[in-house]
């Protein structure tokens, strides 16, 4: 009666027909209905109905030509950290975003970006107004540097949106909460000056590095370094080099982040610093956090001094530094300590711990080594016109959690 049913009612069976294929053995009557159906006037109606069983989702290759015309139009490719990353994550977004050049709909209002913009601008002019003195972070005291802090907030807030902090009483309030974090941000990185003898010598250092040749396509890599410190050891004059980012977010990255090129920023800003400065060797790359000073804690503090090393540690850098402890002494004289800027811990005997990210020498040339291999090979699977559909997955996270164009590519 049921098969009956179905040649009865052949439109209403075919609705049926998705459900019932994707069951783990289907019946034999349903993959019958589907044969008869396309003989029929239905053809069209099963097809709708089953486009989804048959989908293949792949991108096809483009032509090294159209690659080239739409990467290298002068001959030359040029590849930001950023463009890099989207490649590693997912070769069809950086298609969808650098190729097809694919604008996401504008947000309403400002977002978490713009606010991270306005913080790192901030960061920015305080940092440029030091070097143009001749000033180290330690140099300025604490009514001076508020004074600053409160003079950058007034040039850079009104070029935010449209004035937007000044027309809205929301965002009014937010740049209330930002102007806090961008003076508390200040006042770490001036403590932590006074407790290292390591210098700012850049802050937003633009480069191009002519990074190779990809056949007869020339590569160069471009972008900026947040920041870039430098020590002198007054016995051996050798120079360390150590490179920083401002991050509003909490990022950390790991030797397999670079690897697979997911995380590949702090590691190529590296790479560039080295290439210019060849003799000299790597402090570290780590990240400064930009955070509302606030402290998780399990039950009410004892006391202030409580609160302020609960926030000291939540807001440690991270990132990958030089198994040196001499060299570390001079980045922050509190290593090893409760109160110190680094996420590093030491052993009672002056050793590092086994999860310390830290690393010799040879480690981090050898990192810097494979960088500059991954990158012209990464260039050469884009001008070869690979824009497969292949986002990432590690765990619960993936590349098309916040891709904007996860509706084009249906995956």
């Amino acid at each position: 009666a049921e098969t009956t049913a179905l040649w009865a009612r052949p439109r209403q069976a075919l609705a049926l027909l998705p459900q019932a294929l994707r069951a783990p053995q289907p019946a034999s009557v349903w993959y019958g209905l589907y044969d008869w159906a396309l003989g029929t006037p239905y053809a069209a109606t099963a097809l709708a109905w089953t486009r989804g069983l048959f989908y293949v989702n792949r991108a096809a290759m483009l032509s090294p030509q159209s690659a080239h015309r739409l990467y290298a139009p002068r001959g030359a490719f040029r590849g930001s950290v950023t463009s890099f990353e989207t490649y590693a994550a997912c070769p069809f977004r950086f298609f969808a975003q650098y190729g097809l050049r694919l604008v996401p709909p504008a947000e309403d209002g400002l977002t978490a970006a713009d606010y991270g913009q306005y913080l790192h601008a901030g960061l920015q002019v305080f940092g440029e107004r030091l070097l143009s003195s001749g000033c180290q972070w330690r140099d300025v005291d604490a009514e001076e540097r508020q004074a600053l802090a409160t003079e950058i907030a007034e040039t850079i807030a009104p070029r935010v949106g449209q004035d937007t902090f000044a027309q809205d009483p929301f965002y009014g309030y937010m740049r209330t909460v930002l102007d806090r974090m961008f003076a508390d941000t200040l006042t770490r990185l001036s403590t932590w000056s006074e407790h290292g003898q390591f210098d700012t010598v850049a802050v937003e250092k633009e480069f191009q590095l002519r990074a190779g040749r990809v056949e007869e396509t020339e590569f160069f890599l471009r972008g900026v370094i947040d920041r870039l410190d430098r020590y002198r050891d007054p016995d051996t004059g050798q120079e360390y080099y150590l490179v920083i980012d401002y991050k509003t977010g909490n990022p950390q990255t790991t030797i397999g982040d670079i690897y697979y090129g997911l995380r590949l920023q702090l590691a190529i800003y590296l790479y560039v610093t080295l290439t210019a400065e060849p003799d000299a060797l790597p402090a570290g790359i780590m990240y400064v956090y930009v955070h509302d000073e606030r402290a998780d804690l399990a039950g009410a503090p004892q006391d202030a001094q409580e609160v302020r090393l609960k926030i000291a540690k939540e807001l440690r850098s991270r990132g990958l530094f030089l198994a040196d402890r001499d060299v570390l002494a001079q980045v922050d004289d509190r290593l090893g300590t409760p109160w110190s800027f680094l996420a590093l811990r030491v052993n009672k005997d002056g050793s590092f711990r086994k999860d310390d990210t830290v690393a010799t020498p040879a480690t981090l040339r050898l990192m810097v080594e494979y960088v500059a291999r991954l990158l012209p090979d990464m260039v050469e699977r884009i001008l070869a016109g690979d824009v497969a559909i292949t986002p990432y997955r590690r765990g619960q996270d993936t590349a098309c959690e916040y891709c904007p164009y996860r509706r084009l590519c249906a995956f």
